[in-house]
């Protein structure tokens, strides 16, 4: 077992713990996470000549440099486009690495544990009292999900065992924050484990894949119609007496903005200046729809690349873990941003690290 893989992974799960808090910014640990990412980046490109995987064209690397840098630096005077697309460098990093299966257990072991001593510190004590609710069950929520491919790429009936329990300890737990969606996703964490062998075949498609690229748009598009139809502020107004809050919590007016303000704005505002809560319509009204339509095929490209392998449990285990929380982003922040968190551009790279094996060992046989 290679520790450095075990300590790469915990390091980033650090980061996402930190980056956002007081302590991040006066250590500035942004800025040092994202240098350490570019400087791997940099001897992976450079001296061991490595490239993506599936490998970009270079029409599709002007594209990103074009719609995401050098357009909204002219309209924003901003470079929020450049720091986002460290998070791609974060996914070429870690397809560079071949994760065994003894890295995953005991990597998903401590990120599943680190996971539960945060959320128990956060509600027992006060020592995370000035941190974000949501935040907090977010990285829980997360830490959860890295946990869940070890459940998925284990067999022993112990050790299924072992996930289950730990599982419901999570789930009790999160519920305890303010965060709906959260317990949502985990509840949906815990059906793709348990429905493997049917969901294994749904991910081969590629009509599902494009459904799940585009699901943060559709809800967004689902949202603003029924905000806008006349029985809706009736049913919003009964709601907010039962929940104190409304339906939509204000999502409804963030997303109808951006959609109109498309024509305005063709290539986007060019910085991150609203919590858009998802991931569609922050890349929407950030880099405009020719941004949208450059960011889905990238991971369009990457999920079917990945579905050529499902046969590899690791794989599978890391296409579930990345959807489960890009469908999450359809109502939540922190996927796309400045500084994003970068524990599920890291589970990608991961799965797509053991595509890269099978692929360049395939080679070598051929």
């Amino acid at each position: 077992m290679r520790l450095s893989v075990v300590l790469s992974i915990i390091a980033v799960w650090g980061f996402a713990l930190v980056n956002d808090s007081g302590l991040g910014k006066l250590f500035y640990t942004e800025e040092k996470m994202n240098w350490l990412i570019v400087i791997c980046s940099i001897y992976l490109w450079g001296i061991r000549k490595r490239t993506f995987i599936p490998k970009m064209r270079i029409d599709i690397v002007l594209c990103f440099l074009l719609f995401f840098i050098f357009i909204p630096y002219f309209i924003s005077n901003g470079w929020d486009g450049a720091t986002y697309l460290i998070s791609f460098l974060t996914i070429f990093c870690f397809s560079n690495i071949n994760i065994s299966s003894r890295e995953l257990t005991v990597s998903s072991l401590v990120i599943g544990f680190l996971g539960i001593g945060l959320i128990t510190v956060y509600q027992k004590t006060g020592i995370l009292s000035g941190w974000n609710d949501n935040s907090i069950a977010m990285l829980t929520l997360f830490s959860y999900i890295y946990f869940s491919i070890f459940f998925n790429s284990v067999k022993g009936y112990y050790a299924r065992l072992l996930c289950l329990i730990v599982s419901l300890v999570y789930y009790i737990m999160i519920l305890g924050t303010e965060s709906r969606g959260a317990a949502l996703f985990m509840s949906l964490s815990i059906l793709l484990m348990l429905t493997k062998n049917y969901t294994w075949e749904m991910l081969k498609k590629n009509k599902v894949r494009f459904l799940v690229i585009h699901f943060p748009l559709i809800i967004a598009v689902m949202t603003v119609w029924i905000s806008e139809q006349s029985w809706f502020p009736e049913l919003d107004r009964l709601y907010q007496i039962e929940h104190t809050k409304p339906i939509f919590n204000g999502r409804d007016r963030i997303w109808g903005n951006v959609f109109n303000q498309m024509m305005e704005y063709p290539f986007g505002v060019g910085e991150f200046n609203v919590n858009h809560h998802n991931s569609a319509i922050a890349c929407i009204g950030v880099f405009g729809i020719i941004g949208y339509i450059i960011w889905c095929n990238f991971f369009q490209r990457q999920l079917s690349k990945m579905s050529e392998h499902l046969y590899d449990s690791i794989v599978y285990a890391c296409m579930c873990a990345f959807i489960v929380i890009f469908i999450q982003q359809s109502t939540e922040l922190g996927f796309i941003r400045p500084c994003p968190n970068m524990m599920p551009y890291m589970i990608l790279g991961l799965g797509l690290g053991r595509v890269r094996w099978y692929e360049e060992h395939e080679k070598i046989y051929e």
